[in-house]
């Protein structure tokens, strides 16, 4: 569930690299100097890797079915005020299936409410609450943040929006799919999108 850019893994190379440059300098000048950056360089580490290890643990307890660990370990993750977008989403991701509808919009709503947020982000976000909204009962909503990122996607993301509806629907009876799929229609020939 966690997803890592290649361009992000460079970049935190390159940090590495230059914190270890500084700290061979600074045992250049002095070793008590040199052993005070280590320590600083190794406390900003695991300050900035703290998010990421909590949902790394998320993600395992939620692989082995420990449901109630998974939301603990993401909410740690969500409340040190580092996590990205994505863990967000994930956490998210991890309280729908596991029953908590309601908290997963709470989560996912600042998201979307963000200005200047890249489009596949706040669309990643907006997948969800599509499901969420589905598990709420409000499939107006659910269509409409559909259709939403339909107006706003690439054609190789339009394959994960029509993904994320046929999520919805493979959890719905046979009537519901019917009534859900009338409705996407006739609000798509409506809105002409």
């Amino acid at each position: 569930m966690i997803f890592i850019k290649k361009g992000t893994i460079f970049m935190n190379l390159i940090a590495v690299l230059i914190a270890l440059a500084i700290i061979i300098v600074a045992f250049k000048f002095n070793v008590f100097l040199g052993i005070a950056v280590a320590i600083v360089a190794i406390g900003v580490g695991i300050y900035n890797f703290l998010p990421t290890y909590y949902a790394i643990n998320g993600n395992k307890a939620f692989e082995i079915g420990d449901e109630d660990r998974a939301r603990e370990w993401y909410k740690k993750a969500c409340e040190t005020g580092r996590a990205n977008v994505k863990l967000k989403s994930s956490y998210a991701y991890v309280l729908l299936r596991t029953g908590y509808a309601d908290e997963a919009e709470k989560v996912l709503d600042p998201i979307i409410r963000v200005k200047g947020l890249a489009p596949e982000k706040k669309n990643l976000a907006k997948q969800q609450r599509c499901m969420v909204y589905y598990k709420q009962g409000r499939l107006d909503e659910a269509i409409e943040d559909a259709q939403s990122m339909m107006n706003e996607v690439t054609e190789i993301q339009v394959f994960t929006v029509c993904l994320a509806i046929l999520n919805c629907l493979e959890t719905m009876t046979l009537t519901k799919q019917q009534n859900f799929v009338k409705k996407l229609m006739i609000t798509t020939v409506m809105t002409g999108t």
